[in-house]
């Protein structure tokens, strides 16, 4: 498929209209059109459901639109390598990262590294540990942001950002424990939990829990904390998550309280083994490690 055709595709897919698509890409409409049916004859598929004001997409279109869009970002992202090596240091860093505590250092990374190369800019994709892995692995991001426990650690070399992780209870802000200081296992004896999405989380919490636990408790699972704090403040359950300073306009409505015995959780910028970085990325990491090292230094003589 040529990637010029996939650019079309993606715009029929947003627009959901061949004419609208055709004047965003100045062609005309019979052109367009055009290409659209001699893409589905190369496919062997439907790929649009045509009404006179709108073309969907099939299940196979959506599946298209999907890898479509990866290939033409890392046609984008391959070129953009290509002129980097050739030229002083530009272009953009990309990390994938779910809600951490440690994008506070990622921002200051950023500052200082924007200072030093004003023509890079940054890219972070929001997701899970699983999509974003997923990401880094077919070249769409150059980092990741991981949190314990970590999963196919022989993949990946790891630069540990200085921030552990506290683990909380989310929780209402008028419900009973609100008051306690921490919580403990037998505190959610026979209370609805909602879990984090990855199973290896759910055995440290299954763990920390212990004979507290019971599978029945769980009634709800989230790989975003942001969604499950709707449902803690719906009351639906109690949220076992690392600790977040903010959930936006449910602030009022929310409170966090650490586990006891406490659970923490190490963070780190992660990147595939024995895949080379582009320049950018590359000068980036080597940023980053300097960065670490003086922060470290610099806690070592506050302590």
């Amino acid at each position: 498929m040529d990637i010029h055709v996939l650019r079309y595709f993606l715009a029929v897919a947003r627009e959901g209209n061949v004419t609208k698509a055709a004047d965003f890409l100045h062609l005309t409409q019979p052109t367009l059109s055009r290409q659209m049916a001699q893409l589905e004859e190369e496919a062997g598929i439907q790929l649009f459901i045509k009404e006179p004001r709108h073309w969907g997409l099939t299940e196979q279109g959506m599946l298209l639109r999907r890898r479509a869009q990866e290939l033409v970002e890392l046609m984008d992202k391959t070129q953009q390598e290509l002129l980097d090596k050739e030229n002083a240091i530009k272009g953009k860093v990309s990390i994938c990262c779910g809600e951490h505590e440690a994008v506070k250092i990622l921002a200051k990374m950023f500052k200082a590294f924007n200072e030093l190369y004003p023509e890079v800019t940054f890219e972070i994709y929001t997701a899970t540990s699983e999509y974003a892995k997923e990401r880094i692995g077919i070249g769409l991001a150059d980092f990741g942001i991981f949190s314990e426990p970590y999963e196919n650690v022989e993949q990946y070399d790891y630069l540990y950002l200085g921030e552990t992780e506290e683990w909380v209870v989310l929780m209402r802000a008028n419900d009973p424990y609100a008051d306690k200081e921490s919580i403990t296992p037998e505190d959610l004896v026979d209370k609805k939990l909602i879990f984090p999405w990855r199973s290896k989380v759910k055995s440290t919490l299954r763990n920390w829990l212990g004979t507290a636990f019971a599978d029945k408790n769980i009634i709800m699972s989230s790989n975003f904390r942001t969604n499950a704090a709707f449902m803690v403040a719906e009351g639906l359950g109690y949220f076992l998550n690392m600790y977040v300073s903010s959930h936006g306009y449910l602030d009022d409505k929310l409170v966090s309280k650490p586990l006891n015995p406490p659970l923490k959780s190490k963070t780190s910028l992660v990147w595939l083994k024995h895949k080379p970085l582009t320049p950018t990325a590359d000068r980036f990491l080597e940023f980053a490690r300097k960065y670490m090292d003086k922060e470290q230094a610099t806690n070592m003589r506050v302590d």
